[in-house]
């Protein structure tokens, strides 16, 4: 697995980390009510998804041979139509464990070849369920909002509990694709299995 500095197991960058841990902490249990959202300086639903993504690539570690260098860029794409609008500006220029963070836009999976984080949009009714199998084994890390995600084979589910929003992660689905998700990532989350007719033979 790749070493970069500032690799979680580093333990260089370990303040670094307690402060995305805080930053994750503070989203999940103080997360502004949504019906809020349109005032001011509070951050939408989107805004605080887009925060949450950027948050998920500093505690995942991808194969080596993910990027093509060491000094490569982290791909986050968004896999369908773009729900996040401006709300996208708030990790944008940003950088993950010295890799700068780009942003792109795919309309189908032909698209996604170099990816690191695929944020796959909810079907709306009518289009079609989300392309899990043609994704599966591949390094990328998924992620989307659509009910039952996680349990279907995605590794990671965004959704919202009352007034915030929180996550569930299926790490049987990252082991697959060889990702490696810190503990302390998976302590914050719920944990999902996957049911049975989606499981496949070892």
């Amino acid at each position: 697995m790749e070493k970069l500095p500032g690799s979680f197991e580093n333990k260089a960058i370990s303040k670094g980390m307690t402060f995305f841990l805080i930053t994750f902490l503070f989203l999940i249990f103080e997360f502004i009510p949504l019906s809020m959202a349109a005032e001011a300086e509070i951050p939408s639903e989107w805004m605080v998804k887009a925060t949450f993504l950027y948050n998920f690539a500093q505690f995942v570690e991808w194969p080596e041979d993910a990027f093509k260098s060491p000094d490569a860029p982290l791909n986050l794409c968004i896999l369908g139509k773009d729900p996040f609008g401006e709300a996208i500006t708030a990790i944008k220029d940003k950088f993950v464990r010295r890799r700068p963070l780009l942003i792109r836009y795919c309309k189908d999976t032909r698209e996604v070849e170099g990816c690191h984080i695929l944020f796959i949009s909810k079907p709306k009714e009518g289009d079609g369920v989300c392309p899990l199998p043609e994704l599966k084994k591949k390094p990328w890390l998924t992620v989307s909002d659509a009910k039952g995600f996680a349990a279907d084979g995605g590794m990671i589910r965004l959704f919202r509990m009352g007034k915030k929003i929180r996550f569930e992660i299926n790490p049987a689905a990252a082991k697959r694709s060889c990702l490696k998700i810190s503990s302390r990532l998976l302590k914050l989350a719920k944990i999902v299995k996957e049911t049975p007719a989606k499981e496949e033979e070892p």
